[in-house]
């Protein structure tokens, strides 16, 4: 090997595309090597060699187009404009690019073009990316919208064009953030993830969602922990916000500020319903918008209070003595415990016992296509509490999940025994609030098992009384009130069902 083609280092630890020339050795039998040349034993990976390429002179691919379809910037309120409607192009031609045509279409309607010159010329197999100037607006109906590039001379046109799906909102949602702590019993550090976990959870105890994650230890759900750990924490304690943030949990309060504001796409009501020694799970789906994505669900079920008795269960603590500074809450101050905690010590939180159908959800679990205010229901199957787990301590968690980037758009949770428990103690079952959201009409639907007096009321964030729907003596049945919301301002809100004996909420959302 006698002629050095070229002399390169690799830009990162994922593949990219590279092309060299061979035109000089035209006509001849020839031999190409790759040498690796390095201090620290590092590893070059090659793929997809091909020795039989003419590539063309012209040829713009556009890749990617933002935002794309099922993420939460595809949403936006009704008749804003789509700031980040833009997308990356790739020059596959041999050609530098200086300058290309970009178009978009909403719909139906009529095409519009920008010329896009980057600041400096695309060089082959490069790439830029671009923002339209004079976006469109959200539609109120949701739409396709169609995005291409233009260049005279490309010599394949089919890779120039994609489409996106984007849809306005006049209300959002409740955002429940969801927090995925990767923890260890035999991790010294791992102290801190759970400080901050607890912390999070009781700074905003309805709007995040906590799941603590364990590795290698006796509350290990192997599934669970291979993909979290393969995909999110570069090391323990490790934390993942809505499966797009990978940090340490001491962060965990600066993204909740920049998390929960995002656009949360639907709300999650979570129902619970317990048989024995087994319970049922139910959630009901109900989009601020039109959706065209692959939207799926999973469960996730945690346990409070675990403890154990092997030595598993005892937890290192490199915080021990205050070396490493100050760290613990109301119940484990942990620079005056030892540098192992004793296993009858230790209670651990939000554990996760098991995650279902799926780490990623489950595919048929909602539709395609939703419609904005109208409710989608789905049943998980049945789970049965092994002995080893204690009932009264269970949370199920349903996560909304976007199956394409495989993120968390939204989240929200239930006691297993809590809603069950308060239902049975009020006398009342089935509830249903709908549509959800609501514009002009608000109906609540419930059952009553026995006579009672039944207040039902329309209660705003601040606790505030805004609407007295029903009161009155009622015999055991299933009724369903009505009342008018077109004079209440957009918003969330709780239905609220009070009898002689108890009283339960629901969730809904008002949208003018």
């Amino acid at each position: 090997f006698t002629t050095k083609l070229v002399t390169t280092t690799p830009s990162s630890a994922t593949l990219s595309k590279r092309r060299y020339s061979l035109a000089a050795f035209n006509g001849q039998t020839v031999k190409v090597a790759f040498r690796s040349v390095g201090t620290n034993a590092g590893v070059v990976s090659l793929d997809n060699i091909n020795t039989d390429v003419v590539p063309a002179l012209t040829d713009l691919q556009l890749t990617t187009i933002t935002p794309a379809s099922g993420s939460s910037q595809s949403y936006g309120t009704s008749g804003a404009s789509i700031s980040g409607l833009g997308g990356v192009v790739v020059n596959n031609g041999t050609g530098a690019v200086t300058s290309f045509k970009a178009y978009y279409k909403v719909g139906a309607g009529a095409p519009v073009s920008q010329t896009i010159t980057p600041a400096s010329p695309i060089l082959s197999l490069g790439s830029t990316t671009f923002t339209f100037t004079t976006p469109p607006t959200f539609p109120a109906a949701g739409a396709d919208v169609k995005v291409w590039v233009e260049l005279t001379g490309d010599a394949t046109p089919t890779n120039d064009s994609g489409s996106t799906y984007v849809s306005g909102y006049t209300t959002k949602p409740n955002k429940v953030v969801l927090y995925e702590e990767g923890t260890g019993t035999w991790c010294q550090w791992c102290p801190r993830g759970a400080i901050y976990m607890d912390s999070i959870h009781k700074a905003y105890p309805t709007d995040v969602s906590v799941v603590a994650v364990h590795n290698s230890d006796p509350m290990t759900v192997a599934a669970y922990d291979a993909y979290m750990s393969s995909n999110f924490y570069g090391g323990y304690p490790g934390m993942a916000v809505d499966r797009r943030i990978s940090d340490d949990p001491s962060t965990a309060f600066s993204y909740y500020s920049s998390e929960d504001p995002k656009f949360g796409v639907a709300e999650i009501a979570v129902t619970s319903t317990i048989s024995g020694t087994s319970f049922t799970i139910k959630a009901d789906v109900t989009p601020s918008v039109n959706t065209k994505a692959n939207y799926k669900l999973a469960l996730v079920v945690t346990e409070d209070r675990v403890s154990g008795t092997a030595s598993g269960y005892a937890q290192k603590n490199a915080y021990s003595g205050g070396g490493a500074g100050p760290m613990g809450n109301a119940e484990f101050n942990f620079v005056t415990l030892p540098s192992t905690v004793p296993a009858s010590i230790m209670k651990y939180d939000f554990v996760a016992r098991g995650i279902y159908p799926s780490v990623t959800g489950g595919v048929g679990t909602l539709p395609a296509t939703m419609t904005a205010g109208t409710k989608y229901s789905y049943t998980f199957p049945a789970i049965t509490v092994p002995s080893t787990w204690n009932i009264n301590k269970l949370k199920a968690i349903v996560l909304l999940i976007n199956g394409d980037d495989e993120s968390v758009l939204n989240t929200n949770n239930v006691t297993v025994t809590k809603q069950s428990i308060t239902e049975k103690a009020a006398g009342v079952s089935g509830i249903d609030v709908y549509p959800n959201p609501a514009s002009e009409v608000l109906n609540t639907r419930f059952s009553l098992d026995h006579a009672s007096n039944v207040n039902v009321q329309l209660v705003d964030m601040l606790g505030k009384v805004v609407k007295n729907i029903q009161s009155s003596d009622l015999t055991p049945g299933t009724y369903d009130v009505a009342t008018k919301v077109t004079d209440l301002a957009s918003g969330i809100y709780v239905v609220k069902i009070s009898t002689d004996n108890g009283t339960i909420t629901q969730r809904v959302s008002i949208a003018k």
